[in-house]
């Protein structure tokens, strides 16, 4: 029993060589690099070939296919390019860039595997086989412009049983994504005047689109969040009605258009109309509102 599993084993390990590719790896030749750099970068393309099963062998006559390496170097960087030939033709050429040498293994790995397996060498990253750059470019941002925000004006009230100006206060945070999109975070109040005890409270997040780049910029803003309002319990001659204590929260939504001035400096000045529709009905119907708003935006990255 034992001498079958040893005569099994032994077999095995004749047929998965006598199946591997013999691959050729050509003398690495670079006018960047010493000469010790260029024959430590030919060994690890040596090993990486065995590591991937295939024999490597002396004679180009004898070989399944060929890999030939280029190596440029420019400042602290390297960049690895290897080719694979088969039958004089060109079937494939994988290059990435290493940082500096320490990064090499790791890159040598990924474009020799990419090369021999007719792979993008970008886009065959392994866990175990990450480039230093890739990490960083995985971290990079763009930084966005964060700006406080606060407003005052005029407010409309409707289905709030309040048909006199009320007065908003607006507080946010805007950050400004690219020139042309900001992202907002909204928090808007607003009260009757007099007696009137309508108010509404109002809490969004939304976008800004500025229609042009320039310092003096229009936008349309769009936003979604969570409401609440207080309906007015009196009347017009300021006596009390039976619709005590009458509030109504739920999801709201609003649009808006705007002007944004001095935009290319940290301190920006708005003037902005919208308009606020709650989705959730008291006794008169859906409350809604319209504000125009005075805004003072301050703040950079």
């Amino acid at each position: 029993m034992k001498f079958s599993s040893v005569f099994l084993l032994i077999t095995l390990f004749l047929t998965s060589t006598a199946w591997a590719d013999k691959v050729f790896v050509e003398k690495l030749k670079s006018k960047s690099l010493s000469e010790s750099q260029a024959g430590a970068i030919e060994d690890l393309i040596k090993s990486t070939v065995e590591e991937r099963g295939h024999e490597v062998v002396t004679s180009k006559s004898g070989s399944d296919m060929q890999l030939k390496a280029r190596v440029i170097k420019l400042g602290e960087s390297i960049i690895i390019s290897v080719s694979r030939y088969e039958d004089g033709e060109k079937e494939n050429t994988a290059k990435l860039k290493a940082i500096d040498f320490d990064d090499v293994d790791t890159v040598v790995q990924r474009v020799v595997r990419a090369a021999l397996n007719n792979q993008n060498a970008k886009k065959n990253q392994q866990m175990d086989q990450i480039t230093r750059e890739e990490m960083n470019s995985t971290n990079r941002r763009i930084q966005a412009v964060s700006q406080w925000r606060f407003g005052i004006g005029p407010t409309s009230f409707n289905n709030l049983n309040d048909d006199e100006i009320a007065v908003g206060f607006f507080f946010g945070r805007q950050f400004g994504i690219n020139p042309n999109w900001a992202v907002n975070l909204i928090f808007d109040m607003a009260f009757g005047q007099g007696e009137s005890n309508a108010s509404i409270t109002n809490l969004q997040v939304g976008t800004d689109y500025y229609l042009t780049r320039d310092s003096i910029s229009p936008y349309l803003s769009v936003n979604m969040g969570y409401s609440g309002t207080a309906l007015n319990d009196r009347d017009q001659d300021n006596s009390a009605i039976n619709i005590v204590g009458e509030t109504k929260s739920g999801f709201s939504g609003s649009v808006g258009a705007g002007v944004k001035l001095f935009r290319v400096s940290t301190v920006n000045l708005g003037f902005q109309a919208d308009y606020n529709y709650l989705f959730a009905d008291n006794r008169l119907g859906n409350p809604s509102w319209t504000s125009f708003k005075v805004l003072l935006y301050w703040g950079g990255y």
